[in-house]
């Protein structure tokens, strides 16, 4: 799942925030990884697909009480 919003980063193709793992980066110990503003990250928080959704939709909250409808 990913949020991608060109106006606020050109970086990652846009993409500001995503959790993957259908792939797996050298070094990192699992396939999960969170993609934040253009940094690629290991997502050692994961425990399910609820959970990190969650996770995911009270980011995207925060970011929208923040920078409102733009964002």
């Amino acid at each position: 799942m990913s949020y991608a919003n060109r106006f606020f980063s050109s970086r990652d193709n846009g993409r500001l925030i995503g959790f993957d793992n259908g792939h797996r980066y050298a070094g990192f110990p699992t396939n999960d990884h969170v993609h934040w503003f253009g940094r690629v990250t290991p997502n050692l928080r994961h425990r399910s697909f609820d959970l990190t959704l969650k996770r995911f939709e009270r980011i995207l909250a925060f970011f929208k009480f923040k920078h409102g409808r733009d964002f």
